[in-house]
């Protein structure tokens, strides 16, 4: 079984990046070499002040990253493809049986190089994972997050067991 959270608008990778940038500029004034214990007040408050704004910038971009994943995930397994709500209503089934094609992309491994991964996130080639459902001519994408290296070794497994099945499955590298 394959569970992740969907991403419900496309602005989540434009926003994740906005949020990596507002972090490397929070990084780059936190270790500015400031001199700040023998000035009055207001000096201090206009070294801090950045440091203000950019929290509230911050908070702010993040819960709107919260508002494009939505209230809904992703469940797959040998037979077929659920879309679920928060609070575990069926909202579709996918039958695999009645699926002309599935199109997905390769899981990559939850990276563990953090600098690789910021510096394509910031290049604005962020890492996607996406199933697209080929059924009567129609293409259905869901774009999804996949949180952890269990979760990925469980999608490839899957996919796997979808191919030994004989459903007709189009892996891309991308």
């Amino acid at each position: 079984m394959f569970k992740a959270a969907l991403i419900q608008d496309k602005k989540y990778y434009a926003l994740k990046r906005k949020s990596l940038f507002i972090l490397l500029i929070f990084v780059a004034l936190y270790f500015l070499p400031l001199p700040i214990e023998n000035q009055n007040l207001w000096v201090k408050l206009a070294i801090y002040l950045p440091f203000v704004i950019i929290a509230i910038w911050s908070f702010k971009i993040n819960k709107n990253i919260k508002l494009t994943l939505g209230n809904e995930s992703i469940e797959m397994n040998e037979n077929d493809i659920r879309i679920n709500s928060k609070d575990k209503k069926d909202l579709s089934t996918y039958k695999l049986s009645d699926i002309e094609n599935l199109v997905v992309k390769k899981a990559d491994n939850v990276s563990t190089d953090v600098f690789d991964e910021l510096g394509r996130e910031l290049k604005g080639k962020p890492q996607k994972n996406y199933i697209i459902i080929n059924k009567n001519t129609q293409n259905k994408r869901f774009d999804f997050i996949i949180d952890s290296h269990y979760m990925v070794n469980q999608f490839n497994k899957l996919i796997d067991i979808w191919k030994s099945k004989g459903f007709k499955v189009e892996v891309l590298a991308e």
